[in-house]
């Protein structure tokens, strides 16, 4: 036997290894990035969703008061996502978004804020993440009577593409 012949045998198996390896891990990843999970709400994308969340039930109870109207009114930081469930939203992929987020109010008289909201919101995504709508459902908490059985109807709203 020669000295050093283990060496060149145990070279070979390594780089075999690497070889078999590399591809797996290419194919892997590009498996990935087509799965839900793939492309997956970010923290801007959140806060964009709250913003529109906002706005639209200050819209909805008719508010008087130019604080959620005014781009200045409010703002929204610190989003933190401490929960991503995939789902599915009329037939295409969702998420149910769980988290807390920090909140300033500018008034005309004065500033306040809160820290550490809690959030619940879904997302539905769209054109392979390239579009994300706000979801809700229209018939949450009204399961009583005829509404049992009844499949969920829900309702979404663009996000639009800022910075997501």
């Amino acid at each position: 036997m020669e000295p050093g012949g283990d060496r060149k045998g145990e070279g070979d198996l390594a780089v075999a290894k690497k070889l078999i390896l590399i591809p797996i891990l290419l194919i892997s990843l590009a498996l990935w990035g087509c799965s839900p999970a793939g492309i997956t709400p970010t923290p801007t994308l959140v806060q964009q969703a709250l913003t529109l969340q906002i706005r639209q039930i200050h819209r909805e109870l008719n508010l008087k008061s130019d604080v959620a109207s005014s781009p200045r009114g409010f703002k929204i930081t610190r989003v933190a996502i401490a929960r991503l469930e995939p789902l599915t939203i009329d037939g295409l992929e969702g998420f149910k978004v769980e988290g807390t987020y920090d909140l300033r109010v500018r008034g005309s008289a004065r500033r306040f804020g809160e820290r550490h909201n809690p959030f619940r919101i879904y997302l539905q995504r769209r054109g392979g993440g390239r579009i994300w709508r706000l979801a809700w459902l229209e018939n949450e908490g009204r399961s009583r009577g005829g509404d049992r059985g009844r499949q969920p109807q829900w309702s979404t709203m663009a996000i639009p593409r800022r910075f997501f």
